[in-house]
């Protein structure tokens, strides 16, 4: 407050600045420069940390000369420091030293030790000695479940209990099976999208949430036998073309959340936590991305399991190819080399290889085994004359787009590339995008009895060119003349 009362400002009018005017009553809630205001104080706290781990004061976990690191989300602090009682001394002076200078008093109440790999008696004693509680694992941190170890069903039914609550057995009576369907699909499917962007859920959170979907839906009730379902889940949960009725399928809807950080790491931009996934995980730190490791953690292991359909539905435009997989990424010719050069691909010891690791040596450094079969050497030699006409631009970075429409990659993009592979729907179009006119059209004759129409005279091939739109009619007159529609239409 002391900054806020004693600063001046002025208005530039044309590059004149004005009278100076004197701030007195501060920032009130929810002005516009209060957050200015807190990312200016959480500077000098993290200034603090960065200038003991230089010192040696504060010492990184797991990396000796790496900074500790802190996260700050509005008026909640994560400090990651080495479990040392000579560290948690010195930090809690910062912390001290922290409140005297911006007038923050910290809680340590409120505040939790969470120690990993320490023994019970150790944590205690160094709990104590801040003032605050031993916490564990797992526990909620912005609103997602924090963990050392693979989570669990267990840890996620709080987000079941959400699916729960909003399907409240009263509602599935009082609406009607398209406010069912409106609510599942709009809403529930909705509810886990923020934390698979960041992890894969586990098969049976997945399962569970799909069970009360699926009852809620059919029956309106909490649970559903065989028989109220008139559909497979699976094809409810197909889109609207090919189809469904466009509820979200939360297994691919994950997967495919998930590509956008492959897509971040494999084109890494300035935020720190690309950059560090990138020296850790990937082509900038000598790894290859695909590869296993036996360090490699849980939630990298989760994400890199899309890396195949990732592959799949993208393409490579080389600039100095760092970050492109020389086998397995379609980056030159109609298909991945991997399909196009199989008894080669074979004898590789390195499938993840970089384009630019292989084509550093102009005897390409392809890793392969020292024995080569026939069919493999000739596809060696045609593999040469391919290479022969690429040139990197070392100073231009790779750019992917998507293969269905040259465009960055998306998540409705990939949602709807995890389903082409099955057939569209022909009368999708027709039955939820357009109401046809079929009394004008001359398929129904004017007369009604009892509300129900009575058909003319035409035939099948009229009938069916009437009730669909000609998109739709053109790949019907393709099928076999069994499938046309019957004159009783």
């Amino acid at each position: 407050m002391m900054l806020n009362n004693s600063s001046q400002s002025a208005i530039l009018l044309d590059g004149v600045p004005g009278n100076w005017i004197q701030c007195k009553n501060g920032l009130r809630q929810g002005d516009s420069i209060s957050p200015y205001l807190f990312i200016i104080v959480a500077n000098i706290l993290q200034r603090m940390i960065l200038y003991a781990s230089n010192q040696g004061l504060l010492q990184h976990p797991i990396i000796t000369n790496a900074p500790c690191p802190m996260l700050q989300y509005a008026d909640d602090t994560l400090i990651i420091i080495k479990a040392d009682p000579d560290h948690l001394a010195h930090l809690k002076l910062i912390l001290h030293n922290f409140s005297l200078a911006t007038g923050l008093t910290i809680n340590f109440e409120k505040s939790t030790f969470a120690p990993i790999h320490v023994d019970p008696h150790s944590a205690t004693l160094m709990a104590s000695s801040l003032g605050c509680t031993v916490a564990s694992f797992p526990q909620n941190y912005l609103g997602l479940p924090l963990s050392t170890h693979k989570l669990r069903l267990l840890d996620f039914h709080p987000m079941i209990a959400k699916v729960d609550k909003r399907l409240a057995g009263w509602r599935g009576h009082l609406l009607s099976a398209a406010g069912r369907a409106v609510l599942v699909k709009s809403v529930i499917r909705a509810l886990p999208t923020y934390a698979m962007s960041a992890m894969l859920l586990p098969a049976g959170t997945i399962l569970e949430i799909d069970k009360r979907c699926r009852a809620f839906f059919w029956a309106g009730d909490d649970t559903v036998n065989g028989g109220q379902c008139k559909v497979a889940w699976d094809e409810v949960c197909a889109p609207i073309c090919k189809g469904g009725l466009g509820f979200r399928c939360l297994r691919t809807h994950n997967i495919c959340l998930l590509l956008k950080s492959l897509s971040k790491i494999h084109c890494p931009g300035n935020a720190t936590w690309e950059t560090w996934l990138a020296n850790t995980y990937g082509w900038a730190g000598g790894h290859y991305i695909g590869d296993t490791h036996r360090l490699h953690t849980n939630v990298w292991k989760d994400l890199t399991s899309g890396l195949p359909f990732f592959r799949s539905i993208t393409h490579v435009n080389i600039g100095n190819s760092i970050s492109t997989a020389f086998w397995l990424d379609l980056w030159i010719g109609a298909v991945p080399l991997a399909f196009h050069f199989p008894n080669l691909f074979s004898h590789t010891t390195k499938q993840n290889v970089s384009v630019a690791f292989v084509l550093a040596d102009v005897d390409l450094r392809l890793s392969l085994q020292p024995r080569l079969s026939n069919a493999a050497n000739s596809e060696l030699q045609s593999l040469r004359s391919l290479l022969a006409t690429v040139i990197l631009m070392p100073q231009v970075p790779d750019s992917r787009l998507c293969r269905i429409n040259d465009k960055p990659l998306t998540v409705a993009f990939a949602y709807e590339a995890a389903f082409d592979s099955r057939p569209e729907d022909l009368f999708a179009d027709f039955i939820w995008g357009r109401t046809m006119r079929l009394i004008d059209a001359g398929c129904f004759s004017g007369s009604h009895t009892k509300g129900v129409c009575s058909p003319t005279s035409v035939n099948s091939e009229e009938a069916c060119q009437t009730l669909t739109p000609a998109r739709s009619a053109r790949k019907l007159n393709q099928l076999p003349h069994a499938a046309t529609l019957p004159n009783g239409l």
